[in-house]
């Protein structure tokens, strides 16, 4: 019931474009960026707005920031390995890597399932108009 009461807290004034379409928002070329979503038991999406996260590098720098109206995170980062990590619903961490092969540009969305939790995946909400 909590979890329910904070995910719709966080879809309160959401977006009506559909989560999946971050890449209208976006505006890195190279880096990471990702949206947050909530889907619930019907299959309807709701991107989730001002989600906390962090994204660290090995060194130990790191960036707080948090997802916009749209759902969506961004950061311009060099090539290397980096951490996206949230508290929100106890999801932790994903670790990347850029650059060591052609992918200077990677996509990774938080998604919270009802029902299920929350977790870091690659899109599967489908695709932009």
């Amino acid at each position: 019931m909590m979890r329910a009461l904070l995910v719709a807290a966080l879809c309160t004034g959401c977006a009506a474009d559909p989560p999946s379409c971050v890449e209208n928002y976006r505006t890195v070329t190279r880096g990471i960026y990702g949206g947050a979503v909530y889907v619930d038991m019907k299959g309807n999406s709701e991107p989730l707005v001002k989600v906390a996260l962090s994204i660290s590098d090995r060194t130990g720098s790191y960036v707080d920031l948090r997802t916009d109206e749209h759902g969506l995170y961004e950061l311009a980062v060099s090539d290397g390995s980096y951490s996206i990590c949230s508290d929100f619903l106890a999801v932790g961490c994903y670790t990347i890597s850029l650059g060591y092969t052609d992918i200077e540009l990677l996509r990774v969305d938080l998604h919270v399932d009802e029902g299920f939790g929350g977790y870091w995946g690659f899109p599967i909400v489908g695709s932009c108009p």
